[in-house]
């Protein structure tokens, strides 16, 4: 790597694919289109900085080395942490008559 150059973590050109991905982006082209065409604050807020965005080759680049058994199980542990501290967060006294989906409520 050259000195000096900064590194987009994997997590926020993730982030940043989902997004794109859900707004209705399917292609690399476009999704790398999606995050150039960001406002500063919101690409601030998915952790980009406003002045160096990933490209498409980035993105692309990035997204295809990635292992999608890897990132299931990162998944399913990252989903274990969140609801083990959502649940503490949140009484069930403080859930108005909500019931808990069933994909939260499964070990």
């Amino acid at each position: 790597m050259l000195a000096g150059a900064s590194v987009i973590k994997l997590a926020v050109v993730v982030t940043a694919a989902v997004c794109a991905v859900v707004a209705g982006n399917r292609s690399y082209t476009a999704i790398g289109e999606w995050v150039a065409d960001l406002p500063a604050d919101t690409a601030v807020l998915l952790g980009i900085d406003a002045d160096r965005r990933p490209s498409e080759a980035m993105i692309r680049r990035r997204l295809q080395a990635l292992d999608p058994r890897s990132a299931r199980r990162r998944g399913r542990e990252m989903a274990r942490h969140t609801d083990s501290r959502t649940s503490a967060r949140i009484p069930a006294s403080d859930r108005r008559g909500q019931q808990d989906p069933a994909w939260l409520t499964q070990p």
